[in-house]
């Protein structure tokens, strides 16, 4: 059975679209049911069920899915146990949204200059999220906010920076409140800093996706509490930020035990602050 096939299925689960799965395997929606087509005829059974305008897998196909992405996996750490050097294969990296401004683009920069070949495949989401397609081993490693359980012994986070948190505003902080998400891993530290100056503050909005908060108050519409991540001075370099004692965020890397010595996750490692 190829696993490219298998990957190319589960590219199709994951995106819930042949096309979209098409456009993120770089081949064509025609190859990826032949690809289908063929894994249903081997395994004897439908893989997956149409649902308006998009698809969906069945439940002989969901049931099989864990088996299927260790699979894939495992073929990905083949290819790198035979040229680990080199970094050969795919490399599935999550990142939130300042991990994506602050560490990816430092982390291709690196990648160009050492002409490493592994193909790096990026998905955005929350930490949360993130963190779910790692433990479901869709993903081999995550940006995010340190998690705040007990992690399996299978994973591994270290630390790239630890960022104050502060208040973030243009002019009167008397403005609306605009919440970083407070059910996010960083939205309820920065909840707690908040709350920790006072009164609370009544919440107007409230979202998880920190350039966006800053870009609304850039506008003047209102104040924060957010971390000092590394591309708020230069995106935004006429907000002021204050500061709360005691407060922080630690952001970094989350991956799988057993892909400690890839040159991706060296790499990182550098990188800390």
């Amino acid at each position: 059975m190829d696993t490219a096939f298998l990957k190319s299925l589960i590219s199709v689960v994951d995106t819930g679209s042949i096309a979209a799965a098409a456009q993120r395997e770089n081949v064509t929606a025609s190859a990826i049911r032949q690809r289908i087509t063929v894994l249903e005829t081997q395994m004897g059974t439908a893989l997956l069920t149409r649902v308006g305008r998009g698809v969906q897998p069945t439940l002989k196909c969901q049931n099989l899915l864990p088996a299927m992405r260790r699979l894939v996996t495992e073929a990905s750490q083949l290819t790198f146990l035979a040229n680990p050097d080199a970094g050969a294969g795919e490399f599935r990296l999550g990142a939130i949204d300042t991990g994506l401004t602050d560490t990816v683009p430092d982390l291709l920069a690196q990648m160009k200059s050492r002409g490493l070949s592994t193909e790096l495949r990026i998905t955005p989401g929350s930490s949360s999220h993130l963190y779910a397609l790692l433990l479901d081993e869709a993903l081999d490693a995550v940006l995010c906010v340190r998690p705040p359980m007990t992690l399996p012994k299978s994973l591994v986070f270290h630390e790239l920076e630890k960022q104050m948190i502060g208040v973030l505003q243009s002019g009167d902080r008397r403005a609306e409140f605009l919440s970083y998400d407070q059910n996010s891993w960083g939205g309820g530290l920065c909840w707690a800093a908040a709350q920790s100056l006072g009164a609370e503050p009544k919440v107007f909005c409230e979202l998880d996706a920190l350039p966006t908060i800053a870009a609304l108050i850039q506008t003047g519409f209102g104040w924060s509490v957010v971390p000092k991540w590394a591309g708020l001075e230069t995106t935004f370099p006429e907000l002021n930020f204050d500061p709360i004692d005691g407060h922080f965020r630690s952001v970094g890397v989350l991956y799988r035990h057993h892909l400690a010595d890839h040159p991706l996750i060296k790499m990182l490692h550098l990188m800390s602050v």
